[in-house]
């Protein structure tokens, strides 16, 4: 995960307090779980943010075009 790298480089830091932001409550809920069981620091905290509806959409069809042009048998001509 790209997130374990993020919480390393925020552990070097020596800012107080250490905040990781998600928008995703499925990927803040692994995060907690995670540090319940002592994989993740106890110094980082993670915050769940709610974002607008219409944000929300456009990163989910963001997220769609990525996936399919990655995704096994891709037309990937058109990059």
């Amino acid at each position: 995960m790209k997130i374990r790298s993020d919480m390393y480089f925020l552990l070097l830091t020596s800012a107080k307090k250490k905040y990781i932001v998600l928008t995703e409550s499925d990927m803040h809920e692994l995060c907690e779980r995670e540090q319940e069981s002592g994989r993740i620091h106890p110094d980082i905290e993670f915050v769940l943010a709610t974002i607008p509806n219409e944000l929300r959409a456009k990163l989910e069809a963001a997220r769609q075009i990525a996936s399919d042009e990655v995704a096994p048998g891709a037309n990937n001509a058109k990059l």
